[in-house]
C-alpha cells in the first residue's frame, strides 16, 4: 500500500503515476471514527491466544475522495490523536520491519500492536487439564494492526473493483 498510495520527496505512488490521486475510494468506515469500524473481535477459550481480531471486510461502503480515504479519515485514535490510513502503513512500512526495523516504534503503534488500547479478557477458568492460556494474566488481541492492513486492502480491492481501475 506505500508503493501504491505514497508519495513523499522523490517517490511517487503508482496512484500519482496513472494519474488517480483526485479519484474516489470506497471505505467501510460506519461511523464510530475509530478501530471500530474496521476491527470485530474473536474470543475463542480453548485458545493460547483467547483475544483476536479480525478484519471486518463486508460489502457496505462509502465513497470518499482518496485524499480524505488515504490522509484524514481516523481508523485509530490513541491519546487525543487520531491516525490514517497513510500514518498506519508507513508506520508498518518504516518502522516494523516492512522496509525498515527500528528499536522504537511510536507509542500510538506501540498501543496499537499491543491490543491495550481496548478491552481484554482475564482468565479465572477451570479447565480439565492445563489450561490453553495464562489464568490471572489479561489477554490483549495482538494482531490488529494485520487486521487493519487486510481491511485496507479489502477496501482498495473493492475501489479497483467498483471504479475499474483495471480495463
Amino acid at each position: 500500500m506505500r508503493v501504491l498510495f505514497w508519495d513523499k520527496n522523490r517517490t511517487t505512488s503508482i496512484i500519482s503515476h496513472l494519474k488517480m490521486r483526485d479519484g474516489y475510494m470506497l471505505s467501510t468506515e460506519r461511523g464510530h471514527g475509530d478501530y471500530q469500524d474496521y476491527l470485530k473481535y474473536i474470543i475463542n477459550l480453548s485458545s493460547p491466544t483467547p483475544v483476536s481480531t479480525a478484519p471486518m471486510l463486508g460489502t457496505k461502503f462509502n465513497q470518499i475522495n482518496f485524499n480524505e480515504w488515504w490522509c484524514h479519515q481516523p481508523v485509530f485514535v490513541y491519546d487525543g490523536a487520531s491516525y490514517s490510513r497513510q500514518a498506519i502503513v508507513l508506520s508498518v512500512a518504516h518502522k516494523d520491519g516492512g522496509a525498515h526495523v527500528d528499536r522504537k516504534l511510536e507509542k500510538y503503534y506501540e498501543v496499537l500492536t499491543s491490543g491495550r488500547f481496548s478491552f481484554g479478557l482475564t482468565g479465572d477458568l477451570k479447565y480439565n487439564g492445563k489450561p490453553p492460556f495464562a489464568q490471572g494474566v489479561t489477554q490483549y488481541a495482538d494482531n490488529s494492526h494485520f487486521c487493519l492492513l487486510r481491511q485496507f486492502a479489502h477496501e482498495t480491492l473493492a475501489s479497483a473493483r467498483h471504479f475499474n481501475w483495471i480495463k
